[in-house]
């Protein structure tokens, strides 16, 4: 692969070209829900938001949400009890 850009760019570096091949890839992956993986984290009473980040840095996207085994339903409308937190 690298050689075919260097022939289209051929004063491109190599290290310019894996970099560009590796966001390619990680653009693909994301968009074509390509990779899963599952993680634990610990919740807070009474806390009902989390940050990404606070999981999981590389996390994109919930697909399913599990708590002592029961599906959690996702939510489609507002709360009704607004959060001060």
């Amino acid at each position: 692969m690298i050689e075919s850009v260097k022939q289209h760019h051929p004063k491109v570096s190599e290290v310019q070209i894996r970099f560009w091949l590796n966001q390619a890839q990680t653009e693909f992956a994301r968009r074509t829900r390509l990779l899963e993986d599952t993680t634990t984290f610990s919740t807070v009473a009474d806390q009902r938001y989390y940050t990404f980040t606070s999981i999981d840095s590389r996390l994109e996207e919930v697909a399913e949400l599990w708590f002592d085994d029961w599906s959690i339903a996702r939510l489609h409308s507002r709360p009704r009890k607004r959060d001060s937190s």
